[in-house]
């Protein structure tokens, strides 16, 4: 059985996206947070600021830290990954950092993650949509079953994103792994701040 791989681009922001993880991306000794990751800070209340104080998350390269949304997401669980020293981070990284967030989700047996751009504005997507298209393509090597990644962006951005994304995909060898890309509409974002996640969940590092 081979890996069927479906991508989409989401108009909805991470925590209205409905999936089994999300996944965000912090370099190391950048705080405060930026992008999905610090969206999702203020979602959570501050937890993954609180992590970071605690020296449980540093955003050094392979580091990853996962978290017990409390209800705070339409996600239960989130994961924080470490992306490494900002001025090194280009597209050869890059592939490298979703090759290995990816695979950590399919280590976890999820099948439909959410995530933000990871270490770049979603405007600059279109320059990083064949790291993105490898690194999905090299964590599904060897892997079963299907699996879904949703890439949180504006919806004025979708047809920059999709174009790029497309040639990404064509440019591929052939492969029995079927790559898609579909467009979802946002929904509402007038929903209400959330609580703070109840005391006690867990945050593993993985």
């Amino acid at each position: 059985m081979t890996t069927s791989l479906s991508l989409v681009l989401q108009g909805r922001p991470l925590e209205r996206v409905t999936c089994d993880l999300v996944v965000v991306g912090g370099f190391a000794m950048e705080r405060p947070l930026r992008g999905g990751a610090a969206r999702l800070d203020w979602r959570l209340c501050g937890l993954l600021s609180d992590q970071i104080r605690e020296e449980n998350f540093s955003g050094e390269r392979g580091e990853a830290l996962l978290v017990a949304t409390g209800g705070a997401l339409r996600a239960p669980r989130a994961l924080l990954l470490g992306l490494g020293q900002r001025d090194q981070y280009g597209p050869v990284m890059a592939q490298g950092v979703i090759a290995e967030g990816i695979g950590r989700c399919f280590e976890l047996g999820v099948c439909r993650v959410a995530m933000a751009p990871l270490g770049i504005a979603s405007s600059a997507l279109p320059e990083y949509s064949a790291s993105l298209i490898g690194g999905l393509r090299e964590a599904a090597r060897d892997r079963s079953g299907p699996f879904e990644l949703e890439i949180s962006v504006p919806s004025r951005e979708h047809e920059a994103a999709q174009a790029s994304l497309e040639r990404a995909i064509r440019a591929i060898e052939p492969t029995q792994i079927c790559l898609q890309v579909g467009l979802n509409e946002p929904a509402d974002l007038g929903a209400p701040h959330p609580a703070r996640p109840p005391g006690g969940s867990s945050t593993p590092r993985l």
